[in-house]
């Protein structure tokens, strides 16, 4: 009978060891902003987090925003009344299938940017051990309260992520120097 508990116990345990999170290992530091199970951010000087929701986490869509300046009210063209800033910075993180999924992804966000702004030639740029393509966008839509900015595109192993800096006139900062300094302390988890 003793060996039939320990038997049984052992094989428990061993089922047990499979068992727990599939989310990465990480060792984010408490003072930064977790955005995903792979992804978190640093404070940034000068911007202050707004808000995250990982209520679509279920569906692999994960997002965050942080902004600079007093909030302000903005009447858009369909008359709706919102709230702007100085400039904001959104990232959203996308769980895809595959790596091609999160490629054709990443081109799709880059698409949407030229329909709303005019852009500059895609950078490559590398920080922070990670290669990104980056966009200056200049000369937003009419009626956009955000009339510039910038965005960079990665992709870390199956997952897409995009963090876009859209500035109002309003915004003293250069968008380049601003989002190279947010993406140097954007951190991944492989």
């Amino acid at each position: 009978m003793k060996g039939k508990v320990f038997t049984l116990i052992l094989v428990l345990s061993l089922l047990m060891a499979g068992c727990g999170s599939h989310e990465p290992q990480t060792n984010w530091e408490e003072n930064w902003t977790v955005i995903a199970p792979f992804l978190a951010a640093e404070p940034m000087e000068d911007f202050a987090f707004g808000e995250s929701d990982d209520i679509l986490g279920i569906s692999g869509v994960y997002y965050a925003a942080w902004t600079n300046g007093e909030e302000r009210s903005f009447t858009n063209a369909e008359g709706e009344d919102t709230v702007i800033f100085d400039a904001q910075i959104y990232v959203v993180a996308l769980e895809c299938r595959t790596e091609e999924e999160a490629q054709q992804n990443i081109a799709a966000w880059k698409a949407r940017e030229k329909q709303n702004y005019q852009v500059s030639e895609e950078l490559g740029i590398t920080l922070n051990n990670r290669n990104y393509t980056m966009l200056t966008m200049t000369s937003g839509n009419e009626g956009n309260p955000y009339g510039f900015g910038a965005a960079a595109f990665t992709v870390s192993g199956t997952n897409a992520i995009c963090v876009e800096l859209v500035c109002s006139d309003s915004f003293a900062g250069n968008p380049q120097v601003a989002l190279e300094a947010f993406l140097n302390g954007l951190h991944f988890s492989e």
